[in-house]
């Protein structure tokens, strides 16, 4: 009886124990200054340099199309309500929580400084963010390098106390970007071909880094027209295309009869993983398989 009453007190007590820390968890959650980020790659990159100190969102949807997601109320309210909003700067989602917002936080482009292309998507398709450039930024180690130092400055500025942490960390990150830029551009110098085949038109700003040809496929949610169709199997064809890469966010039915037609191997990747450099390093392997 004794020993069944002590089991008792001590489950109770373990209990208000986990209670306890679980609500100090919530609690230092909700002390924390928040901040808001468009996509999950923004979300790693504050976060490295960031730390803990505050609680970093993403906006976007988990499996979402950036060029299409409409923000719920909940999510501009996030926006709003957050110290600080870091966006690429070109989806039409980030303007249109900006020009909802109450105007009191911060917005920040962290794409500034980064040399935009124009004309990626090609074959005339219509896109708001045209006028933008194209939006796919952070699909460079290159461009997230200087990402990343946008970042830094606006910490440094709403936290002028911590600036060398963020300064330190910055310099760290800096160094592994430029290991990764390295690794990836041995591993594609002997890639052929160098033209690959893709859904959405994303990977320009590597492919502008490291000599690379994407070949634009997809409609959008559209069925690709047979005359495009031809005009896609007759280049892929010319360029010797091996690999075909679709994004997760979208959804074709045509994707594989395209790709047997091509002759090419159909890849997933997913370039809003919050895992970004794991992305990279899986287009650059296939690209020299």
């Amino acid at each position: 009886m004794h020993r069944r009453f002590a089991v008792i007190v001590s489950t109770a007590i373990a209990l208000s124990l986990f209670s306890g820390c679980r609500k100090a968890e919530q609690q230092d959650r909700q002390d924390k200054p928040v901040i808001a980020v468009s996509i999950e790659p923004l979300r790693n990159i504050v976060e490295r340099i960031a730390g803990d100190r505050y609680e970093v969102i993403t906006l976007l949807d988990k499996g979402a199309n950036p060029e299409t997601f409409d923000p719920s109320m909940s999510k501009r309210a996030t926006a709003d309500h957050s110290l600080v909003y870091f966006t690429v700067g070109a989806f039409p989602f980030e303007k249109a929580i900006e020009k909802s917002g109450n105007g009191k936080n911060r917005i920040i482009d962290v794409s500034s400084g980064i040399k935009r292309l124009y004309d990626t998507h090609g074959h005339n398709e219509a896109h708001d963010c045209d006028h933008e450039g194209d939006p796919h930024t952070w699909t460079s180690v290159r461009n997230m390098k200087v990402m990343a130092g946008n970042i830094t400055k606006v910490l440094k500025d709403l936290d002028s106390d911590n600036s060398m942490m963020y300064e330190n960390r910055l310099d760290s990150l800096s160094a592994e970007l430029d290991s990764l830029d390295t690794k990836i551009g041995e591993i594609i110098s002997d890639a052929r071909p160098r033209a690959f085949a893709i859904w959405h038109p994303s990977l320009g700003y590597l492919s502008k880094d490291y000599g690379l040809k994407q070949i634009s496929v997809g409609e959008e949610s559209k069925e690709v027209s047979p005359r495009r169709l031809k005009e896609i199997i007759a280049t892929a064809t010319g360029d010797s295309v091996k690999v075909f890469f679709f994004q997760k966010e979208f959804d074709s039915r045509q994707a594989s009869s395209i790709n047997d037609q091509i002759g090419s191997r159909l890849v997933d990747i997913d370039l809003l993983d919050y895992d970004w450099t794991s992305q990279i390093e899986l287009i650059a392997n296939e690209l020299a398989r």
